[in-house]
């Protein structure tokens, strides 16, 4: 994790499957697992998939984002940090969340907080 006085990060893009967060969060588990790093970041809404669409109105949808965050806190072997994209309702206003996590502990969630809304990007539609 840290060598010579560098530390580690590794930028990670797992196979993803939109609407399927369980499935998710088995790659990034297989990513952290494997990892060497001190730091693993993984994209944007990566255990939803970023193009889940109208899903995100669903809340049986963002419940499987919330287990399979559960499922992945309490299943991985990863000592170091890692950061993870989702959606998150809070108080019935949707955001696109980072969650920050060490190990199985959640150390931070942080909103994103410029949310674009031309060309192919309508985020603003549901965040």
């Amino acid at each position: 994790m840290y060598k010579n006085g560098s530390i580690k990060i590794e930028l990670s893009s797992p196979p993803l499957t939109v609407g399927n967060p369980l499935k998710n969060a088995y790659s990034m588990q297989n990513v952290l697992n494997k990892s060497k790093a001190s730091f693993v970041l993984f994209p944007e809404l990566c255990l939803s998939s970023y193009t889940a669409g109208d899903l995100f109105f669903e809340t049986t949808f963002l419940e499987q984002n919330f287990q399979a965050l559960d499922w992945l806190l309490k299943n991985n072997s990863f000592e170091g940090v890692y950061i993870l994209g989702m959606p998150l309702a809070l108080h019935e206003v949707l955001f696109n969340v980072a969650v920050i996590i060490q190990k199985d502990k959640i150390l931070g969630i942080t909103p994103k907080k410029t949310i674009p809304n031309y060309k192919e990007f309508s985020e603003k539609r549901w965040f």
